[in-house]
């Protein structure tokens, strides 16, 4: 509780945090793509961005772990964030092996959903153990409303499609626009 961490650990976790905001960028652009190319650019992008998210939490939890072998909490986390992580990047890869883009965006929305339990399933335990161990409030509960509102549009594939729609007909707009102006 009461121990400070490494610069290392500390530039780590904002480097992580910047690229890990920047994956819900990747997120919701992937599945509303259809070019095929478009896709695939933007779930290797995503496999990218989730890979150099994770290293420096990896190795958090490896140095962690170490000096804590019997902590219980911290090996929940290490499992489930990995577990999550890994089911995203299979996710990924059975995507990038569809030749249609519904079907690659299918699997895009359940790794999608994979890696959200996960991640929210390890906030809790964290905000849990922080609360029970030292009595401080961490700030991870600010993920808590954007992983719900992520969870609620991958699980509702109407509400995608309604927005997919939306964003195809203003960019069909724009378009128009330009062509007419010449």
């Amino acid at each position: 509780c009461g121990e400070g961490s490494s610069e290392h650990v500390f530039w780590s976790a904002c480097i992580s945090t910047a690229s890990y905001y920047t994956r819900y960028l990747c997120f919701g652009l992937a599945p509303l793509v259809d070019d095929l190319r478009a896709m695939r650019a933007v779930i290797v992008l995503d496999m990218f961005v989730t890979v150099v998210s994770y290293l420096p939490f990896a190795e958090l939890y490896i140095n962690s772990l170490h000096h804590y072998p019997d902590n219980l909490t911290l090996a929940t986390i290490v499992i489930v964030d990995t577990l999550a992580v890994v089911g995203f990047l299979g996710g990924s890869v059975l995507a990038l092996t569809c030749r249609e883009p519904v079907v690659m965006q299918r699997y895009l929305w359940c790794s999608l959903r994979i890696w959200l339990v996960g991640w929210l399933l390890c906030v809790l335990v964290w905000m849990y153990h922080f609360w029970a161990l030292c009595k401080v409030v961490i700030p991870l509960w600010t993920n808590i409303p954007c992983i719900v509102i992520l969870m609620y549009c991958a699980c509702r594939p109407v509400l995608r499609q309604e927005v997919h729609a939306r964003l195809n007909r203003l960019i069909i707009s724009r378009v128009a626009l330009r062509a007419a102006a010449g």
